[in-house]
């Protein structure tokens, strides 16, 4: 891969001025390929930065979900604006990330992007 890939996560229109005054807005969150480097940043929120050799399977996950925002447990994260279609990444070994500034263990982790196939394509990408 010869330059980043910067994919925005995607937000439902109605979440954007909620998600803008809690300074996790569009222009705060995002996911980057940078060679074999991985980042995905929601603002504050969650942060988490793995190598794009731990990923060990992709899929796209096309079921509702209601809620929106950095959450999860159990090393099982849920990091949107929007719901479907999502990206289901799963690690292996875990990556260290953080939500809220509390550091946890990430295994798998499902994000919304504006464009899931790139961002597939980018984290597949040998």
């Amino acid at each position: 891969m010869a330059s980043a890939v910067r994919i925005p996560i995607s937000f439902d229109r109605a979440f954007i001025p909620l998600a803008v005054s809690l300074r996790t807005g569009p222009k705060d969150t995002y996911v980057t390929v940078d060679g074999d480097q991985v980042n995905v940043h929601m603002g504050w929120a969650f942060h988490a930065r793995f190598k794009r050799s731990q990923v060990a399977r992709t899929a796209i996950d096309m079921n509702p979900v209601i809620s929106r925002g950095a959450h999860g447990g159990r090393g099982r994260w849920l990091v949107n604006g929007a719901g479907p279609p999502l990206v289901e990444i799963s690690l292996d070994p875990p990556a260290r990330a953080r939500v809220s500034l509390v550091p946890i263990r990430l295994r798998e982790l499902v994000v919304s992007v504006e464009d899931a196939d790139e961002l597939i394509g980018a984290l597949e990408a040998s």
